[in-house]
């Protein structure tokens, strides 16, 4: 038997209260590894004590979306999806808050492979947020999956557009957003696109 972390990850809910591992586990005899076990650790102590322990609804958010970036980076996109969507359910979250969970679930969309559904949650985001401080990134993140879609060229040119017009408007927001989508770009094997994207 070895643990399987990722199913173990997909079953804790934020209902979940206890979670019991044996090890050495019956009737096998095998032993979590000191890996399993800090992984196992991690994910829980961020998904239930922090939710559980918030004290407004901004910490509440906050603790959503740190356990939701934690399923993110650890390979389950699918549970990140849907722990931001349930982050954006809170009542009262701020908008910034509201911002970062809209870009996690369309990034975890795109981890998924699923880039209709990243497409559809950055212009969702982009329907709530005011301002070029929070447009910005939800306009990078809805031309990253325009561009990951291939089929919808004046949409594309767009985004392109409005990204752009913003960027001259909050320039030190900018370089990091372009970095970030040069780096994608590469990752994509788009060498061409990352290059234009630094120019700018």
């Amino acid at each position: 038997f070895r643990l399987d972390v990722d199913e173990l990850r997909a079953a804790v809910t934020p209902r979940t209260r206890f979670v019991l591992l044996n090890s050495p586990h019956n009737p096998s005899g095998s032993v979590l590894t000191l890996a399993e076990l800090g992984q196992v650790e991690e994910a829980l102590q961020v998904c239930g004590q922090a939710e559980a322990t918030a004290a407004d609804v901004r910490a509440r958010a906050q603790a959503a979306l740190t356990c939701a970036e934690l399923f993110e980076r650890t390979g389950a996109p699918a549970e990140a999806a849907g722990r931001y969507a349930a982050a954006l359910k809170l009542d009262g979250a701020p908008a910034d808050v509201r911002a970062d969970a809209w870009l996690g679930w369309g990034r975890a969309a795109l981890q998924a492979g699923d880039a209709e559904t990243a497409l559809s949650v950055a212009d969702r985001g982009l329907a709530e947020v005011e301002g070029p401080t929070l447009r910005l990134p939800m306009l990078a993140a809805r031309v990253v999956a325009l561009r990951v879609l291939g089929d919808r060229p004046a949409a594309l040119e767009a985004a392109l557009a409005e990204r752009d017009a913003l960027t001259a408007l909050v320039p030190s927001l900018a370089g990091p957003l372009l970095v970030d989508a040069a780096a994608t770009a590469r990752s994509r094997g788009r060498p061409d696109e990352a290059v234009d994207l630094l120019r700018r």
